[in-house]
């Protein structure tokens, strides 16, 4: 799901970890990946998720800078009000 605001970016992330909800979206999503693994498998160009079934894990701005730096992420921050979009490549 694409979160829009810092609020829904965390309120997602406190959602995730109350054990209920952690295990509820962990079986969803299982069941999902499964399905589509099914349906994608003859496909050339498919190589498989790279989604990890883990709990939000809290970072530091500077390990998190660090850790997409690590990785190479593609970092997409927007913001609708003064209408700036914004890709970092690391």
């Amino acid at each position: 799901m694409l979160r829009h605001t810092t609020e829904e970016v965390l309120d997602a992330c406190v959602e995730a970890i109350e054990p209920e909800r952690a295990a509820i979206t962990s079986n969803l999503r299982k069941k999902v990946m499964n399905e589509l693994m099914q349906g994608l498998k003859d496909q050339n160009w498919f190589t498989g998720f790279d989604i990890a079934d883990e709990l939000p894990v809290k970072f530091s701005l500077r390990q998190w800078i660090k850790l997409a730096k690590e990785v190479q992420a593609t970092v997409f921050i927007a913001g609708i009000e003064k209408k700036c979009f914004l890709v970092v490549k690391f």
